[in-house]
């Protein structure tokens, strides 16, 4: 039987396609054997390359068959072959045992169509359907929606075509006043709340629907008088101590078209995030009680290391959770 390290790579080519606003087609798998997680599910069209056949024709009949898309014009290539390697565990089982893991051309792609020209749930010619679902993505985002393995691929991808995201425009609408809020119980750990539910740019993604305490701060309102104002209207904790605070910090929301919803006016939220020690008790957590006439904003709740947050929130918040983590990890150490 042939070493892992001795297999060799199987040729294959990848498609970033982007629409008119310069945001990346991704599809939510249905399955396979790179299927390894729930929470990396999302990635672009790909597949391999026929024996002599041209890689750019290979990468417009494998978008094709995994989206029915015809409509598209070629903006551009990587110069070279990327590699990676799928996880030894799965090895043996993908692509019968032939191969370590895929060498990929990729290309970017203008789609020139309409939305409803996709089709990921019937492909065309009776092809195996790759995706359950789709959306539009900011480029930005998506090496962390990525399974870890094919994540520094797609990082050398987003770098190499940035300059077609189109998100280069001046957005000169202000930041949301916000607070955040990371309570730690007595080992340590902190209170995550499950959404359940998207309120506009502030989306739920599947798998990654956890996060921290957070709200607005209401005109002339103190952050800390509103911390402790959101902690209890969305978890009933009114037992804890004060044990610092970060500067503020702000995170930019993903696109959204709705120009009545209330974030509408806002191109992201600027963050004070406070750490507070949780002096009370299990039972007196209670997130779906509504109060002061909000409704719930969690459906569940539990302790997690604040260390392993920031994987479990939307990737567009993730670089202030990363920073959150860093400035409190002193009071992560029970």
């Amino acid at each position: 039987m042939t070493r892992y390290e001795d297999l060799p790579y199987r040729t294959c080519v990848g498609i970033m396609l982007l629409n008119q606003q310069g945001h990346v087609f991704i599809g939510r798998r249905a399955g396979g054997i790179e299927h390894v997680d729930e929470t990396h599910v999302w990635q672009m069209p790909q597949g391999g390359v026929d024996p002599g056949e041209d890689t750019w024709e290979a990468a417009k009949r494998e978008l094709y068959e995994e989206t029915s898309v015809k409509s598209v014009e070629k903006l551009g290539e990587v110069p070279e072959w990327l590699i990676y390697d799928i996880p030894r565990t799965v090895a043996g089982r993908a692509w019968k045992g032939r191969y370590r893991g895929q060498r990929q051309r990729w290309f970017a792609i203008r789609f020139t169509g309409d939305d409803k020209e996709i089709n990921v749930q019937h492909p065309p010619e009776g092809h195996k359907a790759e995706f359950v679902n789709w959306r539009w993505e900011p480029m930005k985002n998506l090496p962390e929606l990525i399974v870890p393995f094919k994540r520094p691929v797609y990082e050398r991808v987003v770098k190499e075509f940035a300059g077609l995201a189109g998100e280069a425009v001046s957005d000169t609408r202000p930041y949301r006043p916000n607070v955040g809020i990371a309570l730690f119980n007595h080992e340590g750990k902190v209170l995550i709340g499950r959404r359940f539910k998207d309120d506009g740019p502030e989306i739920v993604l599947p798998g990654l629907e956890w996060q921290m305490p957070q709200g607005g701060v209401d005109p002339e309102e103190d952050p800390r008088v509103a911390m402790m104002r959101e902690l209890w209207e969305e978890t009933g904790v009114t037992h804890a101590d004060y044990l610092g605070e970060t500067g503020w910090m702000t995170y930019d929301f993903i696109r959204h078209d709705d120009p009545t919803h209330r974030f509408a006016a806002f191109r992201g939220q600027r963050q004070k995030w406070f750490a507070l020690k949780f002096t009370g008790d299990d039972a007196e957590v209670d997130p779906l009680t509504p109060r002061n006439g909000q409704p719930a904003e969690f459906d569940a709740w539990r302790w997690e290391r604040l260390d392993r947050v920031a994987d479990l929130v939307v990737p567009f918040r993730r670089e202030v959770y990363r920073a959150v983590a860093t400035e409190f990890a002193p009071f992560a150490a029970a």
